[in-house]
């Protein structure tokens, strides 16, 4: 309950709920199916969801769905099962995990997507992506907000937006 924290500025992703808080969209973000080339071009190329079963997929744990991955099939949500020998709590070590071929991974593009662009990681089930997460900045109402939050504020936006691949 962000509303009770005393706080200056939160970033989250998803929706904020409450009566008490200012919000700004600061981005919509992918969640992509990645890894590296050589890793694709050892172990192929996922098809569809279900050919992750006969994949080493690297979780993230702090997700409720970390080890069943959300995939939209005919319109409708699908938690697809993995499994996988590696499971962490920080998208960063997912990211060093698939950039040196440990794996695949389910990660948002604001983390992979200067990757993405750069050739040193590749997409996979696109056509089976959820809708994008949104990120959003959120603070206390404030009458006049200070130069520098709002400067900050500008600065999130344009980094976020900058970081996801088409």
């Amino acid at each position: 309950d962000l509303g009770s924290e005393d706080f200056d500025l939160a970033i989250a992703i998803g929706t904020i709920n409450s009566p008490t808080l200012v919000t700004r969209k600061l981005a919509e973000s992918r969640r992509v199916v990645v890894a590296s080339p050589a890793y694709f071009k050892e172990h192929g190329k996922p098809q569809k969801p279900q050919d992750l079963l006969h994949h080493n997929c690297m979780s993230y744990s702090n997700l409720n769905d970390g080890k069943n991955w959300p995939f939209r099939i005919g319109g409708r949500k699908h938690l697809q099962p993995v499994q996988g020998r590696f499971t962490a709590n920080n998208g960063l070590l997912l990211l060093e995990g698939v950039l040196n071929g440990c794996g695949i991974a389910t990660l948002p593009t604001f983390i992979v997507g200067p990757h993405i662009m750069a050739g040193r990681l590749e997409m996979a089930l696109e056509e089976y992506e959820e809708e994008p997460l949104i990120i959003q900045a959120a603070w206390a109402y404030q009458r006049h907000m200070s130069a520098r939050m709002r400067s900050f504020i500008d600065y999130l936006a344009e980094y976020f937006s900058g970081a996801a691949p088409p």
